[in-house]
């Protein structure tokens, strides 16, 4: 009986100990996630001034902490500070590898950092696909920022096959959550008649919507009427029946009524119309007059995009495939003179000799592709050109060391010359004055103050352009 007892005191002891020991560890996990909470309440305060002075390092410290031991919303916010180098020195790489590792945790705010990422190329090589992918990922975690993030990419197509109706509803979802961007692209899409008759009261729904919910991009559309302007604009598009007829040519390139041109044929002034598409690249949504100007300047090639005599934009292909133009690299003065680059140029000449040009362009800001465009023109000035054409025969010296040069031109008649000088992103450097040249051979001094460099010498007279190229040492 005695030993019986002491079995049951034995037994007891033991379920006791156990229950004590399951309430302590029960309770520190539960004072684990509570500290956690407090903690990163604290980096919260630190990092934006809440009852506290602003302290990013203590913030950058407190979230490093608790990275350590795994807490995927410390990462997240610990890979926001490395990003912006607040609190800690820039390290992409380290705000990478922290986004990374809280997404496959399951953090939804991280992978849309990371889709981000991804999206732009911040510290990345840019990757629509797999932007679509992380922003997918965070969509179906609920999260607003996944619904506007993939509807997006959706909307334009980018990394992901193009399509309006599946854009539409990710969308649809992020506005119930309250994203004013998904409201902002709603209001977009219902505005435009890219699929269909417009909407206008959806649209405006969703703009004021998106007002409400904090996107001050959208006021414009509300305080001043825009909304009307775009429908005036809507109204006009119904009348491009010449630019709806090629809304099946933006793939005409493989079309085999395409002959090849040589680069050399397409130097000149071309005009004519650029149908704008719309992001499926099935309907013609704009046109307008265009004006392109290809010029050779030593080894290279420059094509110029004018608007009413004014260069709007400038195109230096590094490399000719067949008919295709392409360029890789945009030198930095140019990013900041031009809003969006030609990253891709495909010509060809149709059945009635029209020079037929495929542009594929880039938003700088956005970096990111655009709609796409197509042209059609003819050669200008062709007449013009063979009664008051000039050439540039000589410039001496070349390369230059000091500000003077001569330039000696040929022309075939009396002529009124302008002649100036660009660096190769297209800006104008030196303005050097009109000058009166006499049918023959004519020598003109320039004195131009240049720092060292390649540039280009354009003279233009009677809506003929010559270039050529000078080298500054």
């Amino acid at each position: 009986m005695a030993i019986n007892m002491a079995k049951r005191i034995l037994f007891l002891s033991v379920i006791a100990l156990f229950a004590v020991c399951g309430s302590a560890l029960g309770r520190t996990d539960k004072d684990s996630i509570v500290n956690d909470s407090v903690l990163l309440q604290r980096a919260l305060m630190y990092r934006y001034g809440i009852n506290k002075d602003v302290d990013l390092k203590k913030a950058a410290n407190i979230y490093k902490r608790l990275a350590h031991k795994g807490n995927s919303d410390a990462m997240t916010q610990l890979g926001e500070l490395f990003l912006n180098g607040e609190g800690v020195e820039t390290n992409r790489r380290n705000a990478f590898n922290l986004f990374r590792k809280a997404a496959e945790d399951g953090n939804a705010e991280a992978m849309c950092k990371l889709a981000r990422m991804y999206q732009v190329g911040i510290g990345v090589k840019q990757n629509f696909a797999k932007a679509f992918y992380y922003y997918s990922e965070a969509a179906a975690l609920d999260y607003p920022q996944g619904y506007y993030g993939a509807g997006y990419l959706l909307y334009k197509g980018l990394g992901v096959k193009q399509d309006y109706n599946q854009a539409e509803q990710l969308l649809k979802r992020g506005s119930a959550l309250k994203h004013p961007g998904c409201d902002l692209l709603l209001g977009a899409y219902y505005a435009s008649d890219y699929n269909k008759d417009p909407d206008y009261e959806k649209a405006k729904q969703h703009y004021d919507k998106a007002v409400k919910d904090g996107n001050g991009w959208t006021i414009d559309f509300t305080k001043y009427n825009k909304l009307d302007s775009i429908m005036e604009r809507n109204f006009s598009r119904s009348k491009l029946k010449s630019g709806l007829k090629w809304k099946s040519k933006l793939h005409w390139t493989s079309d085999a009524e395409l002959s090849d041109i040589t680069i050399d044929s397409l130097c000149g002034r071309w005009t004519g119309k650029a149908y704008i598409y719309d992001w499926s690249g099935n309907t013609v949504t704009d046109e307008e007059p265009i004006e392109l100007r290809i010029e050779r300047g030593g080894n290279y090639y420059t094509m110029e995009w004018l608007r009413n005599d004014t260069i709007f934009l400038k195109f230096q292909p590094e490399y000719k495939d067949d008919n295709v133009w392409k360029s890789t690299h945009v030198d930095k003065e140019y990013l900041k003179t031009y809003p969006w680059v030609i990253s891709k140029l495909i010509f060809g000449m149709t059945k009635d000799n029209q020079l037929f040009a495929h542009i594929k362009r880039m938003s700088v800001r956005k970096r990111e592709p655009m709609r796409p465009v197509v042209a059609l023109l003819k050669k200008a000035g062709l007449e013009e050109s063979s009664e008051n054409s000039f050439t540039i025969d000589d410039i001496s010296p070349n390369p230059l060391r000091g500000n003077m040069f001569q330039i000696a031109i040929s022309c075939e008649t009396d002529v009124e010359i302008s002649v100036a000088i660009y660096n190769t992103a297209g800006t104008q450097v030196a303005k050097c004055g009109l000058w009166k040249m006499q049918k023959g051979t004519n020598r003109i001094s320039i004195d131009a103050s240049l720092g060292k460099g390649q540039y280009v010498l354009r003279i233009t007279g009677n809506g003929h352009t010559e270039t050529k190229s000078i080298v500054h040492l």
